[in-house]
């Protein structure tokens, strides 16, 4: 059974221009325009063809596609496509539109976390070091236009980019300081058809700021939801981390949290251990520690508490630091520190006096011995004491630990040296000896 004749499947070929962008979609002068045949019908692209395109009449390429670029204007594209079945011929209109330079607009923002105030500048800004800065730029003529920005920062690398977003053409810079110095911060907007325009910024990164902890309220009750803020140049939590613990040492009870600001219910009374730190890109760059003292009840007026610290082993000749701490619901006037142990008069003592909660105590110690120190806290009206027992032990001792100590010999006084002890049989034996060597040298 004959089905149709061959001339019925090998029908000639139907040209088919695409362009992209449309016609339609606004076309700008130097904006690159994509030219294809592949979807022209009854064409197979494998076999012997040939194209030939045409822009205004002139031959331009004889490629399946292409790309051109074009300036203000109208303008004609024809399309030849020819195969063994035959040829055929379409031309498509399209006007180009003038493309405007972009104009950048834009500014620098800086948040002073200590000041609780936004700065924002369009030509520069003094900022501490570790800070976080912000670049905010845009495209004010307002066009289709599609940009791609870049950004430079001269000299090189004390100020880093640490994030970068563009969000239909408006772009968004978080900027580090890393080190201190003047920085040239240029941002360059670039069309599709290579057309620039930039934004110039100096950015003067000063000295560091410390972290710092503020809390609300300030005295506490147990209870009691207590509001903390962490103030720090980098006060982004995008770019910086922040890590803050709250440990109550007579629980064994530790909190952490990874806000800027946070809040926290405190629900038994007693003294908690608050560690803060905040890092970039893993490096610490600082770290806040303080201690918060909750109450029972708020007509409380229990006595100070005290904590004493310090690094343990001590030895002799090194130097050893004390800290002395004191927390109460009043106001601690002095805390008087005591030493004992540095003299051979058991009564005789180091002492100072730290003015208001909180100080260190620093001392070498003269004699291995065991050692107390003694604080007591007033405030007021009522005052408390408490102790350390430390032993301060001769250099030589860390190399021996694990030994059994040698006990002197009876006779001994603290801080005499060490000699071998001789008989007195080998003494006059030693007498004898040398009286005979000096006879016969005569």
């Amino acid at each position: 059974v004959l089905i149709g004749s061959a001339a019925e499947w090998d029908t000639p070929p139907e040209a088919v221009i695409y362009m992209e962008p449309e016609p339609g979609d606004q076309i700008l002068a130097g904006v690159p325009v994509e030219f294809t045949a592949e979807d022209s019908y009854d064409v197979d692209f494998d076999e012997w063809h040939v194209i030939v395109w045409s822009v205004n009449g002139n031959p331009v390429s004889t490629e399946i596609s292409f790309v051109k670029t074009f300036g203000k204007g109208n303008y004609e594209a024809s399309l030849y496509v020819e195969t063994v079945y035959g040829n055929d011929t379409v031309h498509k209109k399209f006007y180009v539109y003038p493309n405007d330079v972009p104009e950048l607009e834009g500014q620098l923002l800086y948040y002073d976390p200590y000041d609780d105030e936004e700065r924002n500048s369009t030509k520069g800004l003094t900022v501490p070091l570790h800070a976080s800065v912000a670049i905010e730029a845009w495209n004010d003529d307002e066009s289709d236009d599609e940009l791609s920005f870049s950004v430079s920062i001269s000299p090189c690398c004390g100020v880093e980019v640490a994030e970068m977003e563009d969000d239909d053409g408006e772009l968004t810079v978080s900027l580090f300081a890393v080190e201190s110095g003047n920085y040239e911060i240029v941002i360059t907007a670039t069309d599709e058809a290579e057309q620039t325009d930039t934004l110039e910024f100096r950015v003067t990164v000063g000295s560091s700021k410390d972290l710092e902890l503020e809390m609300d309220p300030e005295n506490v009750l147990e209870g009691t939801y207590v509001d903390f803020w962490l103030k720090h140049p980098c006060s982004d939590e995008e770019i910086c981390e922040y890590t803050t613990t709250i440990e109550d040492p007579n629980r064994g009870e530790v909190d952490t949290i990874d806000d800027v600001e946070f809040d926290h219910y405190f629900g038994d009374e007693g003294v908690f251990d608050i560690k803060t730190s905040v890092s970039y890109n893993g490096l610490v760059l600082d770290e806040y520690d303080t201690v918060l003292f909750v109450s029972n009840d708020e007509e409380d007026n229990d006595p100070p508490e005290i904590i004493i610290e310090m690094t343990s082993p001590v030895f002799v000749g090194e130097l050893i630091n004390i800290t002395v701490r004191a927390y109460d619901d009043g106001e601690v006037k002095f805390i008087d520190v005591k030493i004992y142990g540095d003299f051979e008069d058991e009564t005789r003592h180091i002492s100072k006096r730290i003015v208001g909660t909180e100080g260190t105590v620093s001392f070498y110690a003269r004699r291995a011995n065991d050692y107390t120190v003694t604080a007591e806290a007033d405030d007021g009206s009522q005052s408390t004491e408490e102790s350390l027992d430390f032993d301060v032990l001769k250099p030589v001792e860390s190399q021996y630990e694990d030994e059994t100590p040698v006990e002197q010999e009876p006779g001994w006084e603290e801080g005499q040296e060490e000699t071998p002890y001789l008989s007195s049989t080998v003494v006059a034996f030693l007498v004898l000896a040398a009286a005979w060597l000096k006879r016969r040298t005569e």
